[in-house]
């Protein structure tokens, strides 16, 4: 029987052309960087909305486009962390990334862990009001899905605990 003498080769020994073009995502590690520090920045305004999201469909329209635009942010940052850790399992600054973009996800799961609580919470009527308002025409789709969901989603203290079982 013929032995193979086939070796996986180091990620430095790749050519480039082989190896994932992450710059759409970010140019560089201090790209990647900045922006790991400004989605940890931005983490206290999460809390800025609570209370306010039935004062109108403007206040709910601000949060959601808050919410989409920092959510951006996360899946890039992530992604980045992430296909970085694919590329070489075995380096310790890909594996220290990604951890470092887990915790600080993890913190804006627990942060917005009142949101959607507090969407269901307003009453129909009011709600339906908020649906036909322009401001928040692009989130018709998603709110009514909230919606259709209420009876199955937790009250807020009992989200935000889920939500900090990712912190572990």
């Amino acid at each position: 029987m013929a032995k193979n003498n086939i070796s996986i080769p180091d990620r430095s020994d790749i050519p480039s052309k082989d190896q994932w073009n992450l710059s759409k995502l970010f140019s560089s590690e201090a790209e990647w960087e900045a922006g790991l520090i400004k989605l940890e920045k931005i983490i206290p305004k999460i809390s800025s909305f609570r209370g306010d999201l039935n004062k109108g469909a403007t206040f709910l329209s601000n949060c959601l486009n808050f919410l989409y635009e920092m959510e951006h942010l996360e899946e890039r940052v992530g992604y980045y962390a992430h296909l970085r850790t694919t590329e070489d399992a075995g380096n310790s600054d890909n594996q220290a990334r990604f951890s470092r973009y887990l915790n600080i996800s993890s913190r804006i799961e627990a942060e917005k862990s009142y949101v959607i609580p507090e969407i269901q919470a307003i009453p129909v009527n009011q709600i339906n009001k908020f649906l036909n308002d322009p401001s928040l025409k692009e989130f018709k789709i998603t709110l009514n899905k909230l919606l259709r969901y209420k009876p199955h989603i937790l009250d807020e203290s009992r989200e935000r605990l889920m939500a900090m079982q990712l912190e572990q």
